[in-house]
């Protein structure tokens, strides 16, 4: 079982967080932390919150205790109006987590999906993306960046190709 633990700092956060939207009448706290700043992406005109849900950490066994706390943050997150969900396959199986507990939640329609290719060869960056599809249950995937610039030259035509395609937004 995963544990979850907030510093003195969080719990201060969320108590008054809590305590003021007792006192403020006809507002919940998640219509209090709902307005998310958020900026728009030059190419589709789409909003998006600036800060997004960085899935690194996503990597859990299959148990329903281990995954629970990620399902848990998942949910809030994507309740509260986040929606940039970014992993990759280096991550471990964090793609498969997210990908299982987005379906689980019945949310991709709410989320922003961004992974990342990792390969400097033009097929094995092409199986590494549609295993980041396979894995995430996606047929549209909104963000695909190359990671750390590692075969840039070729995973840029990769991904202009898919684009086209309209598998990658």
């Amino acid at each position: 079982m995963v544990e979850m633990k907030l510093t003195r700092r969080e719990a201060l956060k969320l108590g008054v967080a809590a305590g003021v939207s007792l006192i403020i009448p006809g507002r919940s706290l998640s219509a209090q932390t709902s307005q998310l700043i958020q900026r728009t992406i030059p190419s589709s005109g789409e909003r998006v919150p600036v800060i997004g849900l960085g899935a690194r950490n996503y990597r859990v066994g299959d148990a329903k205790g281990e995954r629970a706390p990620f399902k848990a943050t998942l949910k809030a997150f994507a309740d509260l109006g986040g929606k940039l969900v970014d992993t990759a396959p280096g991550y471990g199986n964090s793609e498969t987590v997210v990908g299982d507990l987005v379906a689980e939640l019945d949310i991709r329609d709410r989320l922003f999906l961004a992974s990342k290719v990792d390969r400097e060869d033009r097929d094995e960056g092409l199986e590494r993306i549609d295993n980041s599809f396979r894995y995430l249950r996606t047929d549209r995937m909104d963000l695909m960046q190359v990671h750390n610039l590692r075969g840039v030259d070729t995973q840029l035509g990769n991904l202009r190709d898919l684009k086209a395609q309209g598998r990658i937004r």
